[in-house]
């Protein structure tokens, strides 16, 4: 990188200390209105266009700007002048859903492949660092957490577990970093995020009537009874179906420690923990058409409208870097990043009165990324950023549905920054993610067991997924 202007450079245009407070309104009023996380994939890392060219493999420990903060607030001591960066990510998701029970349309025998055009989201953050004196400084930051969108086919055979999934995690966030000593800083941030979560799913009115039949007589005569077949087929035998909108929020308060130790002026080791943080979602659910009016008679509870809850948990996340400064050309670093979903075992939707809408038994797990990057310093104003991370998939193929079809990926980075100014930065970064394919099974065998009641529909299939992300981001000193 080319040399720090946090470290004596002239000052810019923001030099001024009366335009401190005003870059504070400004992080403050960006986050409220521009908060939003479009992503692929459960946890974001992806926060920040710097560390996208370099895979985030020095994300506790490099503090190449002010977002460092999200992944370490000890590093925030690494600021000698206030500074603030604006970030934007774009992501470009693909899915497809092979059916391997069916063979047709010019595919190979058994698979059909299900797609649309790709989904696109947009992750913005915005962060500032603020020196008060020489051992503290005062951190301040927006932008997404955690997140997924995924679009499928209306008619492709994973309908009756989603069509769509929109989850959006933003988080505020408020910290520090103090330096206890040349060598060693620690931190602690303050977040309250809030937690959006949107999913469309078609209901099977046959297979929803046999699993509510043994409580409700009622609709069990109507399921027996040959006369009224049509109620819950087609003339080609097909199952007839309602289209139904789950759309829930969730607001908590969690925090996050860091440490950063620095052995030698050229070595620093990062650590950090944010522990898990549970969600109680409450919200609506809204059926997209009518349904047939005797079977509504017959299960007003089971296709009304109504008011929904559920209950989410975050992973912990413990993550730990080392960067070190080669020569005034190269810089390496390595991350590793572990993350605990073993709190979520089944994802579970409830009406009001107690009754399940929906659930999926999930048993998920605990799951690693592991990162190396390279800085290279190609002139005084150029800096080159490489990259390559791989994710451990925390799904089983059991348990995984089409609404969260994780798996392992592997991703691959570039990146540059360019100081136009003195004191003025802007990054670019690319990263293109590869899922390993996922597995998805019949659940019909675990239709009645406890933390089942997903009326799925016969579906075996494979996920075929990648993503690909662009960022651009300013940084000023001042």
């Amino acid at each position: 990188m080319a040399q720090s202007p946090r470290r004596g450079a002239r000052p810019s245009a923001f030099s001024s200390r009366s335009a401190r407070p005003c870059a504070v309104l400004v992080t403050l009023a960006f986050g409220l209105f521009h908060a939003q996380l479009g992503a692929v994939g459960i946890t974001l890392t992806e926060v920040g266009a710097s560390g996208l060219g370099n895979a985030y493999a020095g994300a506790t420990a490099e503090a190449a700007d002010a977002g460092v903060m999200f992944f370490n607030p000890a590093a925030l001591t690494r600021f000698k002048r206030a500074e603030q960066v604006f970030s934007a990510i774009g992501i470009q998701s693909k899915a497809a859903f092979v059916d391997s029970a069916q063979g047709s349309n010019g595919y190979p025998a058994g698979e059909q492949r299900y797609e649309r055009d790709p989904s696109y989201g947009f992750a913005p953050s915005n962060f500032l660092a603020i020196p008060v004196n020489e051992k503290l400084v005062l951190g301040f930051g927006v932008s997404g957490s955690a997140g997924l969108i995924l679009r499928y086919p209306n008619d492709y055979p994973g309908r009756f577990q989603s069509t769509s999934t929109d989850i959006k995690v933003s988080r505020v966030n408020g910290g520090f970093g103090y330096k206890v000593s040349p060598t060693l800083s620690v931190g602690a941030n303050l977040s309250v995020e809030r937690f959006f979560e949107s999913i469309r799913v078609n209901v099977d009115y046959a297979k929803a009537a046999a699993a509510e039949s043994g409580i409700n007589g009622t609709l069990g005569s109507l399921l027996t009874n040959p006369l009224l077949n049509g109620l819950f087929f087609d003339g080609l035998g097909n199952s007839r179906s309602a289209g139904l909108k789950l759309k829930m929020y969730g607001t908590q308060v969690n925090a996050q420690v860091g440490a950063l130790f620095e052995p030698t002026e050229n070595t620093r080791i990062g650590v950090s923990f944010r522990p898990k943080t549970r969600f109680d979602l409450e919200g609506s659910y809204r059926f997209q058409q009518e349904h047939p009016a005797l079977l509504l008679a017959a299960a007003p509870q089971l296709l009304a409208d109504g008011r929904v809850t559920s209950t989410i948990t975050t992973p912990s996340e413990l993550r730990m870097s080392i960067f070190h400064r080669v020569n005034s050309t190269f810089d390496v670093m390595a991350d590793i990043l572990r993350l605990d979903y073993s709190g979520i075992q089944a994802i579970e939707y409830r009406r009001t009165d107690g009754s399940v809408l929906k659930s999926y038994i999930q048993d998920l797990k605990v799951g690693h990324r592991y990162a190396v990057g390279v800085n290279h310093r190609v002139y005084k104003r150029l800096t080159l950023r490489y990259g390559y991370s791989y994710d451990e998939a925390i799904s089983s193929d059991r348990y995984r549905v089409t609404a969260l079809p994780d798996q392992a990926r592997n991703n691959f980075n570039l990146g540059m920054q360019v100081q136009v100014a003195p004191t003025d930065f802007l990054d670019f970064g690319v990263q293109y993610t590869l899922f390993k394919d996922a597995a998805i099974q019949d659940r019909a065998a675990l239709q009645g067991t406890q933390g089942e009641k997903s009326f799925d529909g016969d579906l075996n299939g494979t996920i075929k997924s990648s993503l690909l992300f662009f960022g651009l981001q300013y940084g000023g000193v001042f």
